[in-house]
């Protein structure tokens, strides 16, 4: 998860610096954060074998992840210019 948010802000990254469009650094850090954050909470997971999974993790992950999704999407629907 938190490999695919980072390429996910990168390549929202590179689009800001390709279209010259410098509002989408924002969202770029936003998603650079959450894949801290996913990184962060499954390298304290893999350390403690004794841990439950507990739901809301899991389920503020699927909301990021469906908030990028509908965001590249409309993302992609702006043009340039």
């Amino acid at each position: 998860m938190a490999l695919s948010f980072t390429s996910i802000a990168a390549v929202t990254l590179a689009a800001a610096a390709h279209r010259h469009v410098p509002w989408l650094i924002a969202p770029s850090a936003v998603l650079f954060a959450i894949a801290a954050a996913a990184w962060r909470y499954a390298r304290r997971r893999t350390g403690d074998r004794g841990l439950r999974t507990a739901r809301r993790p899991i389920a503020l992950l699927a909301l990021a992840t469906a908030a990028a999704a509908v965001a590249a999407a409309a993302l992609s629907l702006v043009r340039p210019g």
